[in-house]
């Protein structure tokens, strides 16, 4: 009986409707498919340009004739009626609530695709007015950037000209093949996949539109050639942990140990750089979890008389980089 109502209901507000989504439809309005179906309804409903606006309407409309149907069918009996109509608020409520989220996720995925367009768009201009483009990559958080001139673009592919050397940026990538471009809006970096290499001219395919992270570092970041432990002290704690990365505002710690440090503590930062031992005060600002272990992130308070030493050890690392970096073998698609 309920399969016919809403069928009518159904065929009057959405009269496109395929019969298999129909169908489905019907099933969830009476809870007799999982609940999860619903984001398979919602994207082939999108696809038969079916509105959110019209899905709802049907809802509705059927909610009230399912209104009515327990009405009739619990008419004597109070208690039975209230809890049919809690249980069917519920249920709609919900499927009313799953369909809304779901159109949104489509709608925000296309802002999104339209949002990576523009900025890879703006991109292009800028770079056919400047003539070049810069071409950035990390060597163990420390960036390694150049350019190279701008000379054409499709939709498939963007095409820049260099001596094979400035290509080593490429070498610095885990795959070989991969480069970074800070987007025109500052807010982005362009990530690209180099396709070929001839004649000093080389093709780049854009493979995403990332959130700048790096690219906004108030400070320098380094990762130390050796190993070095940090000591985190309080009244609460004491932890010694590796050091994974070091700028003048912090450090970025890692390890496979228990810890008790907890974001928002004010701790002692004691380790050994270059002879000297510098202790100054810090806050946990984060920490999380990988396959690699636990990472802590902790900002120095005020370095003080310090900051003279770790500059100093900054600066020397990043000099080693430099040399590292140019040692790096040239990839082999590019000889």
């Amino acid at each position: 009986m309920l399969d016919e109502l809403f069928g009518k209901q159904i065929d009057h507000q959405i009269p496109s409707i395929k019969p298999s989504d129909r169908l489905l439809l019907i099933k969830l309005l009476q809870g007799k498919a999982p609940p999860h179906s619903v984001i398979k309804l919602a994207e082939s409903l999108q696809i038969s340009d079916i509105s959110a606006e019209h899905i709802l309407s049907a809802l509705f409309k059927c909610q009230w004739v399912n209104f009515q149907y327990a009405s009739k069918k619990h008419r004597s009996n109070a208690d039975q009626l209230l809890e049919s109509l809690s249980s069917q608020l519920t249920s709609f409520a919900a499927l009313q609530k799953s369909i809304v989220v779901a159109y949104q996720q489509k709608w925000s995925s296309e802002l999104q695709s339209e949002k990576v367009k523009r900025i890879v768009a703006d991109s292009k201009i800028e770079w056919l007015e400047r003539g070049e483009m810069i071409l950035k990559n990390y060597f163990q958080e420390m960036p390694v950037s150049t350019k190279a001139r701008y000379v054409q673009s499709t939709d498939e592919y963007i095409e820049v000209e260099a001596p094979p050397g400035v290509f080593k940026i490429f070498a610095v990538s885990e795959s070989g093949r991969e480069v970074l471009s800070p987007g025109v809006d500052g807010e982005h970096v362009i990530r690209l996949s180099a396709l070929s290499y001839n004649h000093g001219r080389m093709k780049l395919a854009v493979r995403s539109v990332d959130v700048s992270l790096r690219e906004k570092r108030e400070h320098l970041r380094v990762r130390p050639e050796d190993l070095i432990h940090v000591q985190l002290s309080s009244h609460e704690a004491n932890d010694h942990i590796q050091m994974l990365d070091i700028s003048l505002g912090g450090i970025g710690l890692i390890t496979n140990k228990q810890l008790s440090v907890v974001p928002g503590a004010c701790m002692n930062c004691t380790l050994n750089i270059c002879g000297s031992k510098i202790r100054v005060e810090a806050m946990v600002r984060w920490r999380g979890q990988s396959e690699s272990g636990t990472s802590v992130g902790v900002q120095f308070r005020h370095l003080g008389p310090f900051e003279a030493v770790l500059s100093k050890y900054l600066s020397h690392q990043q000099q080693s980089f430099i040399s590292r970096v140019n040692k790096l073998p040239q990839p082999d698609w590019l000889q």
